[in-house]
Formats: structure tokens, sequence, C-alpha cells
């Protein structure tokens, strides 16, 4: 059975409301329908729903406090993105990015060499005379190539060490500048 509505005065339509209220019809017959809003009421039981549902805990405190808490929110967010910065360019962080890209290569590399053995190393491993003697010229390959591999660790940490080296220095060199101004002046 299909449900008329005659406009006889009694009842609101979805547009008289969204009106009323500043808001989208979409709103009224969607989101309040969905809350238990119901078109076909009297005006006064709709006048309470609307009362009970949407004006009340707008007047409450709740609402004012939800946007404070949410504002207060952003803001933290804020600062702690401002502060990943700052710690990122003082070098106090590494990007993510810089780490997978570095740690791509390296194992890119690793499994280069790896292959690279059989290949560059198959005619001293065939005159292996037996299989210890096998294992241990294969061992001693992959030894050797995991060696030069790991040079780009111990690279990139001499690069730092003496990076915090000259920064020392920087400072030692400054402070005896300024002591001995104190005598002089």
């Amino acid at each position: 059975m299909a449900r008329h509505n005659k406009d006889d005065g009694t009842r609101y339509t979805w547009q008289e409301i969204a009106d009323r209220f500043g808001v989208e019809n979409s709103t009224v017959s969607r989101i309040w329908s969905g809350k238990g809003l119901d078109i076909t009421w009297p005006k006064k039981l709709v006048d309470d729903w609307l009362l009970a549902n949407i004006i009340e805990p707008l007047r409450s405190g709740d609402t004012k406090v939800q946007i404070q808490k949410a504002t207060l929110r952003k803001l933290e967010a804020e600062a702690d993105m401002k502060e990943l910065e700052l710690r990122e360019l003082s070098g106090e962080l590494i990007n993510v990015a810089e780490i997978e890209t570095l740690l791509s290569q390296y194992f890119h590399s690793i499994r280069k060499v790896l292959r690279s053995i059989p290949a560059s190393s198959y005619v001293e491993l065939f005159e292996s005379q037996d299989a210890i003697e096998l294992k241990t010229r294969l061992q001693e390959k992959i030894d050797e190539s995991l060696e030069e591999i790991g040079i780009f660790k111990y690279e990139y940490e001499n690069e730092i060490n003496e990076a915090v080296e000259e920064d020392s220095e920087d400072n030692i060199t400054t402070k005896e500048t300024e002591s001995s101004r104190v005598g002089r002046e």
C-alpha cells in the first residue's frame, strides 16, 4: 500500500524541516530519518523529536568540548609533524624512503655477488679433491664476497664518525677561541 502524505498542514515536509534548520534536504530525509525521525508524524511529535535529538545535543557542552578536543588534537598533530621535520633536518631522524632505497641497493648487490660466485670461481671449485675441500673453498669465496660488500657498511660508518669528529673539533676550536678572548678583554 502506497503511503500518501496529504499536505493538510498537520505534517511537515522534508524540505520544511530542512529550511527551518538550514540544512540540506538529504540531511533530514536520510540522516535524521535514519536516526528515527518519521515524516508521517504530526507536527507536535516531529517538533518534540527535533528538540530531543537535534537541538538539545547542540545545546549541551558535549559538542563544544568535542570541537575543542578535535582542535587540540589537530594542533598537537601539527606540532608533532613540525618536530619530526626539525629532527629530520638536524639529522636525528632518517627518512624511511632513503633507508629503503639503500637497503634495497645493498641487498641487490649481495644477491648479485652471491650469484656470481659459481661463475667466477667454478674452475677453483672444480679442482677440489673432496667435498671438504670444496666446502672450504666455497666458504672462502663467499666470505671474500661478503667482505667486499661489507665495505659499504664500514664506509657509511666512517663517514658518520668523520662528521662527528669534525663537529667536535669545531666545538673545541670555538671554545679555545672564546677562552683566549676572555683574557684579552
